[in-house]
């Protein structure tokens, strides 16, 4: 939002979409696009911090690119800039931080999930009135269920469609599930003897361009799949492509279990970065890799709590999680299908 008196912009819970901007003297840019706020903020000073950071988890941390001065906006963020005194200033309205509650009775859970899964999938079947579904089905459960309740909600118009290799796991369960739920179903088998030719694609290198904002790995994991659904005019241009990326993450699917049943600081810092910060090893790296454990160690003092239960632990476990990898690695995995100029939508 732009007025006269101030710029207002915002990510929502998960960062569905991201935002730039460069804060230099007399030099306020924001924008949705990487390197246009790059552009134009005349940034050209490389970050040897953020290249660390993008080796060590294929993406960088916080708020930092791989370049100086240029921001990301994180989740859950405001940001105003004040045009009369050109003072910018940037708040939290959201952070996920699972809190501990009173376990009530399996069958009440049930029930109270059930229905929050229920209003999800009316709120999207609501918004994509009679547009065609397209979701990728995979062998697991998160998929499983996307398709389930859709079919629950009386949802019509659904396609699911798997890749990779034609005798894996994930193909034959896809299958299998298909046929007992009776939609459609497409196989694409990746085409190994080409996959050189695809990642030299330029379709590859503008979708890789446009993803990556100049701090976080694209995702290609279905990118093969989306290009030749696109070339063979398979999916409609109205279409909503809907998946189940964040499925394991919501149900404790990320929570590593020796942390659960073995609960201390060190173990927590070190099962994350192990998790997190291991792209590549190299002897280089080491101390790129501690300084990221100082900070997390820092944020654990700031948080001022010496209560260190098993619960306590695991719930900042899934707010690092949830604010750098979910963010970066899993939400922007979305950025496929707007490059093919499709729709989508995430109800996990």
């Amino acid at each position: 939002v732009v007025t006269d008196s101030f710029i207002f912009a915002a990510t929502d819970h998960v960062r569905s979409f991201p935002i730039y901007y460069v804060n230099n003297p007399n030099n306020f840019v924001v924008s949705n696009y990487a390197r246009e706020a790059k552009r134009l903020g005349g940034i050209q000073t490389i970050s040897c911090l953020g290249i660390d950071e993008f080796l060590l988890s294929g993406y960088v941390h916080e708020d930092r690119t791989l370049y100086k001065s240029l921001h990301s906006l994180p989740a859950g963020k405001l940001l105003i800039l004040n045009r009369q005194t050109d003072s910018i200033s940037i708040t939290t309205h959201y952070e996920y931080i699972p809190e501990i509650g009173t376990v009530g009775k399996t069958s009440e859970l049930l029930a109270e999930f059930d229905e929050l899964l229920n209003t999800v999938f009316r709120n999207l079947i609501e918004d994509v009135g009679d547009n065609d579904i397209w979701v990728p089905l995979s062998g697991g459960l998160d998929s499983r269920l996307v398709v389930c309740k859709l079919l629950e909600h009386g949802q019509k118009n659904i396609h699911t469609f798997t890749y990779g290799n034609s005798n894996s796991h994930e193909m034959l369960m896809a299958r299998k599930v298909a046929n007992q739920l009776n939609v459609s179903w497409s196989t694409i088998s990746s085409d190994t003897k080409h996959l050189q030719s695809i990642y030299s694609d330029p379709m590859r290198l503008g979708y890789s361009t446009y993803a990556d904002g100049l701090h976080m790995t694209p995702t290609l994991l279905d990118f093969e799949a989306i290009l030749r659904l696109h070339r063979s005019n398979s999916i409609a241009q109205d279409s909503f492509i809907v998946n189940g990326y964040s499925g394991d993450f919501l149900f404790g699917g990320h929570i590593p279990e020796e942390l659960a049943l073995s609960p201390s600081r060190e173990l927590l810092v070190s099962q994350f970065t192990d998790k997190n910060c291991s792209n590549f090893y190299t002897q280089k790296l080491t101390s790129a890799k501690q300084q990221v454990k100082s900070r997390l160690y820092k944020t654990l003092d700031n948080l001022d709590s010496s209560d260190y239960t098993s619960e306590y632990l695991c719930s900042i476990y899934e707010h690092w999680d949830w604010a750098e990898r979910q963010t970066k690695a899993v939400v922007n995995g979305q950025r496929l299908y707007e490059y093919f100029e499709y729709d989508w939508r995430l109800p996990f």
